[in-house]
């Protein structure tokens, strides 16, 4: 097999140029070892009730039985980082063992401190995972869709957040690949370039220009679900900070999105983001989130799908053992077909019976709304975890 079918030329340039930023920094760096260096452990070990596990007109119920280790370690040279971590996430049906599936995420992480202006990054990470029913516009059936998927990122930083100034360059490759056959036509190599220029026009905001380039190349290019396409995004908003209280970042912009099928109408669509974090109180935080954009279907032959999202998130501090949680959160999927809106509703206690393990009980109810009926569904899910920490 050749070479390049192993590894495209993109993904092989940034290779290269992660290897030779490394052996540079690593020449540079001096052999001191932060303090905080080393591993730590999480496990959650879950109990739960599902009313639907596939979330679609079935209505499956069942009980079943979540084992998540998380194992990360991070070290310090000089002025670089280095992190490493490891994810998992096991999971035993009682009666439907034709879902049990597992998880696992692996990822490399790098930090390279320059100067006082300059820094770069880079990751890379591996994900055998499934797609939870109803994260998507498709409705799942007998089966979770399956998929593996490959990243690498690269990122150029000059200034820093306390300069006038700062230029952000970023490059993302992925590469996913199903396992399931009806849902190899979404397989796809995308890769998003994005340029940022922030300017300081106050002590704590910042104003943002952004243009971000992302190409879908799919792998089915011979039929007529052919979903490759250019995307760009042209952007502008504020980062505000205020104090440790109040965080936000929102961009609005406009979207452009031309395939390659001419089956599929090009879209120009209007795309924002707001991430908002309030702290009224130190025991206090929600959390505000918005955006529109294009988002790539899971529904063969229906490539024009535009996803709109809100939620807010509540944390509040009962006692120094006892927080609770709360979240509503709004998505609706728009494609030529159909409308899907998704409802979700969340509540959540956590206590902390020692300094190492916490228990946490969590209700969540799910409803889509359709105008397609088979595409509706309702979902509750009931949780009891055990949660350890070790340093």
């Amino acid at each position: 097999m050749e070479v390049s079918k192993l590894f495209p030329l993109r993904v092989t340039l940034l290779m290269i140029t992660t290897l030779v930023m490394l052996a540079i920094s690593t020449s540079n760096a001096e052999a001191q070892v932060s303090e905080n260096q080393g591993f730590t452990v999480n496990t959650q070990l879950s109990l739960l009730r599902d009313s639907n596990v596939e979330n679609n007109f079935n209505e499956a119920a069942d009980n079943l039985l979540k084992f998540a280790p998380h194992i990360s370690f991070s070290n310090i040279i000089g002025k670089h980082q280095f992190s490493a971590t490891y994810a998992g996430t096991f999971t035993k049906y009682s009666e439907l063992s034709e879902f049990d599936y597992d998880e696992h995420l692996a990822t490399i992480g790098i930090v390279f401190d320059h100067s006082t202006k300059l820094s770069t990054e880079f990751a890379l990470s591996y994900e055998d995972a499934v797609e939870q029913p109803g994260s998507t516009n498709g409705v799942s059936a007998n089966a979770f869709n399956q998929f593996n998927l490959s990243q690498i990122s690269a990122a150029i930083f000059y200034g820093t957040r306390q300069s006038i100034g700062q230029f952000v360059v970023e490059l993302d490759y992925n590469n996913i690949d199903f396992a399931n056959t009806e849902q190899r036509f979404r397989n796809a190599e995308i890769t998003n370039i994005t340029g940022s220029y922030f300017y300081r026009i106050a002590p704590n905001t910042r104003l943002l220009i952004e243009l971000v380039n992302a190409n879908f190349d799919y792998s089915d290019t011979e039929s007529s679900d052919d979903q490759s396409s250019q995307q760009n995004t042209y952007s502008t908003g504020i980062e505000w900070t205020s104090s440790a209280q109040t965080t936000s970042i929102f961009r609005v912009g406009y979207q452009t999105r031309d395939f390659d099928n001419p089956a599929f109408s090009n879209a120009n669509e209007l795309a924002y983001s707001l991430d908002l974090i309030w702290q009224p109180k130190t025991y206090t935080q929600v959390t505000f989130g918005a955006s529109r954009a294009g988002a790539e279907s899971a529904i063969r032959g229906t490539a024009d799908l535009i996803r709109t999202t809100y939620s807010i998130d509540l944390q509040h501090q009962l006692s120094s053992l006892l927080v609770f949680d709360s979240l509503i959160g709004f998505t609706q999927n728009d494609i030529s077909i159909r409308t899907d809106t998704n409802t979700n509703f969340q509540l959540g206690l956590t206590y902390s019976v020692k300094h190492w393990l916490d228990v946490s009980l969590s209700y969540a109810l799910e409803n889509r709304q359709s105008n397609d009926s088979l595409s509706e569904y309702d979902s509750e899910l009931i949780q009891l975890s055990f949660i350890s920490t070790f340093d």
